[in-house]
């Protein structure tokens, strides 16, 4: 077993030196050999070439699109890099690049996937999670947006549902790529985590939750996610797979 990581990045040079200092002492604690995909989605600040000289030793690809192709673009692209030298039994890990994910955390997250756990979630929102840092108007409007997810399509039991930072085994994401002929994340924006994660508890799969600290004091400038924009977004995917997700159930092979 291993951990492959993916990180999508958009102009996240100056986070690199904090990030790569805290995937070595992930890994450390986690006690698993690792490679990271880093996806550079447009960036205009030398992220990709920061990557290779800060993050090179950990067998590092970059996946460099030309120009912003956004979320859903830089997750599908780095899971297909994945997925490319990734047994079924290894652990996809996805954070996010600017040092607001728990790190400290991942032997936690780890853990459960090995205990069988086919999607582990970093929730800062499960009991014993905190927000260290974000101000009262976007707390609201995300709490009250998590409630319509969970309520919609019946997600009993789950406190988050657009955290970037989850780790997955990679066989669920083989057979989730080869249900929605490789586009299982079809909304292009931020909502399209909410969208996977709807389509893996759509299937059958084991998803659980861990409590973190989203660090949004860690954050350097503005946060790249626009709380409109993407509410907006979570209403296209309610209305792609419907309440329940009942127009996605399919039949997992066994």
């Amino acid at each position: 077993m291993k951990l492959v990581f993916v990180i999508p990045a958009l102009n996240e040079r100056e986070c690199l030196t904090t990030l790569a200092v805290r995937i070595d002492e992930a890994i450390a604690a986690c006690a698993l050999p690792a490679e990271l995909v880093l996806v550079d989605d447009g960036s205009t600040d030398g992220t990709g070439d920061a990557a290779r000289e800060l993050l090179g030793h950990l067998h590092l690809r970059v996946v460099t699109h030309p120009r912003n192709l956004g979320v859903a673009a830089a997750f599908r692209n780095g899971f297909k890099a994945a997925l490319e030298t990734a047994s079924d039994s290894d652990l996809i890990v996805t954070l996010e690049a600017d040092n607001t994910s728990d790190t400290g955390a991942l032997a936690k997250l780890v853990d459960e996937a090995k205990r069988g756990a086919d999607l582990v979630l970093g929730s800062c929102y499960a009991p014993g999670g905190a927000i260290d840092g974000t101000n009262l108007w976007r707390m609201i409007l995300s709490g009250g947006a998590n409630t319509m997810i969970k309520v919609w399509f019946a997600l009993r039991g789950l406190h988050t549902f657009s955290s970037f930072y989850r780790v997955h085994r990679a066989g669920m994401l083989r057979e989730v790529f080869a249900a929605t002929g490789g586009e299982p994340m079809r909304e292009s924006g931020f909502a399209s985590v909410v969208e996977l994660l709807v389509r893996v508890h759509a299937m059958g799969f084991r998803v659980v939750e861990v409590p973190v600290v989203l660090r949004s004091l860690e954050r350097r400038g503005k946060s790249k996610m626009r709380v409109g924009r993407t509410i907006l977004g979570y209403f296209r995917v309610m209305l792609l797979l419907g309440p329940g997700a009942c127009r996605f159930r399919v039949k997992r092979r066994v």
